[in-house]
């Protein structure tokens, strides 16, 4: 009976380390693609940053909310108007076993973000194979690193 209050301390400081190594996990460096698909769909997003071949585009994405889901639905709602843009998002490791228009050489690895929504030219502009990087609870920056078009995007959390 007098170790009680010595087993009881031990328990309550485990519990303490392992939820916080557990939260510094989550909000570090994400590489796992079920942590950074849970990051990616349990948020609504808005753009805080849109650059395509070094222009400023950010202000043509201001009055939209992003949610991409987690069974592959994507919705963009412009909040300024009320209307919805439906599509898909999907995120994966894609391993490059040739050379690609993005310059990656066999047998690299990257997570990237697939979005396709429709209904203005607007989702147009977001319609790519993002790769991601950086992804932590509440920022997600991607971007389109073919030379053609040279797209970078910003995501914080709404």
């Amino acid at each position: 009976m007098k170790n009680l209050p010595v087993i009881i301390l031990a328990t309550i400081t485990t519990t303490v380390v392992s939820c916080k190594k557990e939260a510094q996990a989550v909000s570090g460096s994400a590489t796992s693609i079920n942590t950074r698909k849970a990051i990616v769909t349990s948020n609504v997003w808005k753009v805080t940053s849109f650059m395509e071949k070094g222009i400023d585009r950010t202000p043509d994405f201001s009055t939209y909310l992003f949610q991409f889901n987690s069974d592959g639905s994507a919705i963009a709602n412009s909040t300024g108007i009320g209307i919805l843009y439906y599509g898909t998002s999907n995120l994966l490791k894609v391993i490059h076993t040739t050379l690609d228009d993005s310059g990656n050489h066999s047998g690299s690895e990257e997570q990237k973000l697939i979005i396709t929504l429709t209904g203005n030219h607007h989702m147009d502009e977001i319609n790519e194979d993002w790769k991601i990087v950086k992804l932590i609870g509440t920022e997600m920056w991607l971007m389109d690193n073919n030379i053609a078009s040279s797209k970078e995007i910003h995501f914080t959390m709404n």
